[in-house]
């Protein structure tokens, strides 16, 4: 039977019906036995169904519809005889050409379309900004507590963050920032001798994202991405909605030892933080 993590990865190309049926009959069992799992389909599948009744189909990114038409252009000012001497191949020929245009314009489509939850690229923007302006923190150095009780003073919630020291990461400081009427925390670690890792913390919301690529892992729904040449990590607890950000491979996953850096809390993440 599919574990959690499979299940979630699966979800929705079979909401799509995109599966075979071995694999929709093990997803079908799964959700019958795991109230996780089946929580997490039914808010995909109410959440499919708003967006047909409502949203209409986004139109084809122009340079996509340039090329259908292209393709088609040529087709018909080929001559007419030339097109009836070899009917059949070239009719397949064809239906190839327009299949391939069609598969072209879909995967532009989903491109163009797909949606970056508002909190994630937050994260990347401010991340960005410490990159090209290092002074821009409001509070530097490496002492937790007296940075989160800065940052505090102008915050709306308790930043908790486990105050021991880890060999392999050192806080560079952090800042307040503002996005509408919402506050978050922006800290900045040092990961290593030269990986630099932003964390962007809120009080705990709701943020939508595709299920295709997520990580269940110790009860905890983890969505990776990737945005502008940057690598994202997101995830909720009961105290705080956070965002990882960093341009190395593989950071954001070891960046977890913000929170689990020593002990036997270190040892629970170990399958984890290697990103696999």
């Amino acid at each position: 039977m599919y574990d959690c993590s499979t299940v979630i990865k699966l979800l929705h190309p079979y909401l799509d019906r995109e599966l075979d049926v071995k694999e929709s009959v093990r997803i079908q069992t799964h959700l019958r036995e795991c109230p996780y799992c089946r929580e997490m389909f039914s808010a995909e599948q109410v959440f499919q169904d708003l967006v047909r009744q409502n949203v209409a189909p986004p139109p084809a990114p122009e340079f996509a519809r340039r090329c259908v038409t292209a393709a088609l252009s040529r087709e018909s000012r080929r001559p007419r005889l030339q097109r009836l001497r070899g009917r059949p191949a070239r009719i397949a020929a064809g239906a190839g050409a327009v299949a391939a245009a069609a598969a072209l314009v879909i995967v532009l489509v989903g491109v163009f379309t797909t949606a970056v939850p508002g909190l994630v690229t937050l994260a990347v923007a401010q991340h960005r900004a410490y990159l090209d302006h290092p002074d821009s923190l409001e509070v530097t150095g490496g002492d937790v507590a007296v940075v989160a009780a800065r940052l505090e003073e102008r915050l709306h919630f308790k930043l908790r963050l486990p105050a021991e020291p880890v060999a392999d990461l050192r806080l560079i400081g952090g800042r307040v920032v503002e996005d509408g009427d919402r506050r978050a925390a922006h800290l900045v670690y040092r990961l290593g001798d030269r990986q630099t890792v932003s964390l962007l913390m809120t009080p705990p919301q709701e943020v939508r994202v595709s299920g295709r690529n997520a990580i269940a892992f110790k009860n905890i729904l983890f969505n990776p991405a990737d945005i502008a040449g940057y690598q994202t990590l997101q995830w909720s607890d009961r105290r705080h909605t956070y965002v990882l950000v960093s341009s190395e491979p593989g950071a954001v996953y070891q960046a977890c030892v913000i929170c689990h850096g020593s002990g036997q809390s270190r040892d629970a993440i170990a399958g984890f933080t290697s990103g696999t």
